[in-house]
């Protein structure tokens, strides 16, 4: 048997830092010029807007399941063998999907609003690679010095994002 234990503020956010870096990564796939749709101008004249978004996202949020699935499905079923709890299997794959789903969903409407400064502003037009490379340098910084530099205070305060209430999701039902 496993021993019980409480999921900390620092558990949370170390889970709220990968999603931040979910949402980056998502916006960085949603921004750049591979992700977009083939016959655009016949896709819109023909299908509503709101089609083409919702299977963009669909189709970024399947990719997305095709990298994660077999890690996660080895890895919790693992962990829900070991604690002897299969009550915890659903709750478990729902927080899962929901981590993907919000972090694809943020990162997609990041990536569509740099897409339409570009569009709509000629100095971000213009100098779009310097902003680009910015926005890496500040947000990896960031993510590297909250890894290996944040300590437990830094990291607890970001357990504090409505985010992070996943882990709690994710454990229910554990021992």
């Amino acid at each position: 048997q496993i021993p019980a234990v409480d999921v900390s503020n620092a558990v949370r956010g170390g889970v709220a830092i990968q999603w931040l870096f979910a949402v980056f990564i998502g916006a960085q796939r949603a921004g750049s010029r591979h992700h977009s749709i083939d016959q655009e101008s016949l896709m819109l004249l023909t299908v509503p807007v709101r089609a083409v978004a919702l299977g963009l996202l669909s189709a970024e949020c399947f990719r997305a399941l095709a990298y994660f699935a077999v890690p996660v499905l080895l890895l919790g079923g693992a962990f829900v063998v070991a604690s002897g709890s299969p009550v915890m299997a659903p709750f478990l794959a729902l927080a899962v999907l929901l981590f993907l789903a919000t972090a694809l969903v943020l990162g997609f409407a990041l990536g569509l609003l740099a897409k339409l400064l570009v569009a709509r502003y000629r100095v971000v037009a213009e100098h779009k690679s310097a902003f680009s490379f910015l926005a890496v340098i500040v947000f990896v910084g960031g993510y590297v010095g909250l890894q290996n530099f944040g300590g437990q205070s830094l990291t607890a305060l970001l357990g504090w994002l409505p985010f992070s209430w996943i882990v709690d999701l994710a454990v229910i039902g554990s021992p």
